[in-house]
């Protein structure tokens, strides 16, 4: 099993030195070195920023090196990677997650846990060359993605929509792909919150390296957080865990 998880917009110094090169460094540097030749200018232009974050993304872009530094899954910040809560899991664990976790990235397509990474600011929803970076991944991301997935393996989403889009599934080869939808419940309804949604992504990507050949039934019985399993509104290519409001 692999779940996939999306990067966050929010990265950290962390003092965890990530220990492998991304999979598809090559095409981030190319990628990094493009934003590097903008000056303030364009920079701001193309991320739409203040002058004072203008400068903070230029620094952070003339600071960019393929060698990197940190690890990928202690680098970035936001609401699922704080659940996840990295620095506190056991070194199985982390084994684990640098063997079952995907994070997609806007800058580097697809991060294993410990790979090596700078800073940056790139989302899939920006367009470098007049195409989008969702459109510059796909076919490359859901290549690797098929190669490190055993055959008949079963791909968790745990992403975002603007994320999970990356991967064309029509093209994964004899893989089962689920979603999983997070929904909290109040008067007898039920619906998805983004934040709380956010948050139970790194929750359950949290429970799936704590077990050891995680499996379907690992899944379905994660009760973290107060969420329990809706088998009723659950299909087999999705599964819908419910809480009440907080």
């Amino acid at each position: 099993m692999i779940a996939i998880l999306s990067s966050s917009k929010t990265m950290q110094v962390t003092p965890v030195v990530g220990t492998q090169l991304p999979c598809f460094i090559k095409q981030a540097e190319a990628l990094a070195n493009q934003l590097r030749a903008m000056d303030n200018k364009a920079i701001q232009a193309f991320y739409q920023t203040s002058d004072a974050m203008t400068l903070k993304v230029s620094e952070t872009l003339s600071q960019w090196k393929k060698s990197g530094s940190g690890a990928a899954l202690f680098s970035f910040k936001g609401d699922a990677f704080g659940q996840l809560d990295p620095g506190s899991l056991s070194v199985k664990e982390q084994i684990r997650a640098n063997e079952q976790l995907i994070i997609v990235s806007g800058l580097y397509g697809m991060l294993r846990p410990m790979d090596h990474i700078n800073a940056y600011r790139l989302d899939m929803n920006q367009r470098l060359n007049d195409q989008s970076l969702r459109a510059y991944w796909a076919s490359i991301v859901t290549q690797q993605l098929d190669l490190q997935l055993e055959l008949g393996g079963l791909v968790l989403n745990l992403a975002s929509q603007e994320y999970a889009q990356v991967i064309l599934r029509d093209q994964l080869k004899a893989h089962q792909w689920v979603d999983v939808q997070f929904l909290q419940k109040k008067e007898g309804a039920s619906r998805q919150m983004s934040v709380f949604s956010k948050q139970a992504r790194g929750l359950m990507a949290r429970h799936l390296c704590s077990v050891e050949h995680a499996d379907l039934n690992h899944i379905r019985a994660f009760q973290t957080g107060g969420y329990q399993f809706d088998r009723l509104n659950s299909t087999e290519s999705q599964l819908v865990f419910t809480r009440k409001a907080p």
